[in-house]
């Protein structure tokens, strides 16, 4: 699934002379908790968030300095946060440096971008110019919307042999220590793990394998049984 297919189109932006005062309408009507900012050729110079505007003289709200802070702060950094929060534009205000994704990237990578990032949207943008915004709430769709696996025609040896693959490139699989018996498409996972995390984790995925209709959990950890599948079939 590519970015493409679930982004937002119509977004809704702002040029960087709009008052912040304008800019704080247009979050509220539009119910949204950021807006990008766009030049005349629709290139994205900058993101206004509902954080940016918390800290205003309108509001007695304004972030006041510390007696450390105004001794040891370079000016140049004191007069930033200054423009920061008394700023009359989008422009004044905004957060310059701004992770922006393309519409053909998949939605890993979106979901990648905004951990990594801490942020909740993307702007999308083709040619440096914006033509939508992907959020976490579309990728929520996206899941909503997703096919689960479909069965397959596989034999159980075909269904073992990618389950043994599949276990084997995951770091977190203590593969040495597990072994997997398939019986008309029930997976029997045998062995030792060394947490209940891990085993869940590798029932789980065992149970998102394709052709697989069930799985029957018979690891141990550290000698204790896990009784039964923790999850149900």
């Amino acid at each position: 699934m590519d970015v493409n297919r679930f982004m937002t189109r119509k977004v809704v932006a702002v040029p960087p002379d709009m008052p912040v005062s304008e800019v704080a309408k247009r979050l509220i009507e539009r119910r949204l908790s950021a807006v990008p900012v766009i030049d005349g050729l629709r290139h994205v110079v900058g993101i206004v968030s509902e954080g940016d505007l918390m800290r205003r003289p309108e509001t007695d709200t304004q972030a006041h300095r510390s007696w450390w802070l105004s001794v040891f702060a370079a000016p140049e950094t004191l007069a930033q946060r200054f423009v920061k929060s008394h700023g009359l534009t989008a422009k004044d205000v905004m957060t310059t440096q701004v992770v922006t994704i393309a519409p053909d990237a998949s939605l890993a990578d979106a979901a990648d971008l905004m951990e990594r990032n801490r942020v909740k949207r993307l702007p999308v943008t083709r040619e440096d110019r914006l033509i939508g915004i992907i959020s976490r709430a579309d990728l929520v769709r996206a899941f909503a919307v997703a096919r689960p696996t479909l069965p397959t025609d596989d034999s159980d040896t075909d269904i073992r042999e990618r389950l043994e693959d599949i276990l084997e490139r995951e770091r977190w699989v203590p593969f040495e220590d597990i072994y997997v018996t398939v019986l008309e498409r029930t997976a029997h996972l045998w062995g030792t793990v060394r947490s209940g995390a891990q085993s869940e984790a590798t029932e789980l995925l065992v149970r998102g394998v394709p052709g697989v209709r069930t799985v029957k959990n018979h690891l141990t950890i550290d000698g204790g049984v896990v009784r039964g599948p923790l999850l149900s079939p």
